[in-house]
């Protein structure tokens, strides 16, 4: 199964079946019809999934899984904007 978060510029691409990462170029991954992701996020992945999560939500669901403090602002600084949640 490939998950993946399909920026503007850089794709981030998670393979469940062998544990592995890849950082590809995401003009590179799409230009001949691509990857084809059985979850994604980001501005790219809406049409290159079988399901779709908005990067937002997704960076607030990790970010409260994994951090355990209660009160933290998380970013991601990505190629075309700069997004974040805080939370208190």
């Amino acid at each position: 199964m490939l998950i993946a978060d399909c920026g503007t510029v850089w794709t981030k691409i998670k393979d469940l079946n062998n544990n592995s990462n890849s950082v590809v170029k995401t003009q590179d991954l799409f230009k001949d019809g691509g990857y084809y992701f059985h979850w994604s996020t980001g501005h790219m992945g809406k049409n290159a999934s079988a399901n779709y999560e908005n990067e937002l939500v997704s960076l607030a669901a990790g970010a409260l899984e994994n951090i355990k403090d209660n009160n933290f602002t998380v970013v991601d600084v990505g190629g075309r904007d700069i997004k974040y949640c805080s939370f208190k």
